[in-house]
């Protein structure tokens, strides 16, 4: 039995360059200081559009087949998700208008 750990990093990202893939190399590059690991690194940047129109897992290409292969054999799987500023946005405009929405709408003193 092998003392390396298997470890398949993920990263979520569809762009490049991608602060998220930074992020998820400098948490691997720790981890490797710590833990002997055999790394595999998938992006789906790169995985995404070899999968374009295939409906059945036996239809995927060979190296998105390893790569899926690689997840479910993984001793540690890592996926790193990047966290998109539309989000935030819409967020702070659904707060604004609740706050508007609570400062027009006075109580109701006779129900007291």
């Amino acid at each position: 039995m092998s003392n390396t750990l298997k470890v398949v990093a993920v990263s979520g990202s569809v762009q490049r360059p991608t602060r998220t893939l930074v992020l998820l190399k400098e948490l691997v590059a720790g981890l490797a200081q710590q833990l002997p690991i055999e790394l595999r690194l998938i992006e789906l940047s790169a995985v995404g559009p070899k999968c374009a129109g295939v409906l059945r897992r036996e239809d995927l290409p060979a190296a998105v087949e390893t790569d899926l292969r690689a997840i479910e054999t993984a001793d540690l799987l890592i996926a790193a998700s990047p966290v998109y500023r539309a989000f935030e946005r819409i967020e702070r405009a659904v707060e604004s208008a609740v706050l508007s929405l609570n400062s027009t709408v006075q109580p109701d003193a006779s129900a007291a």
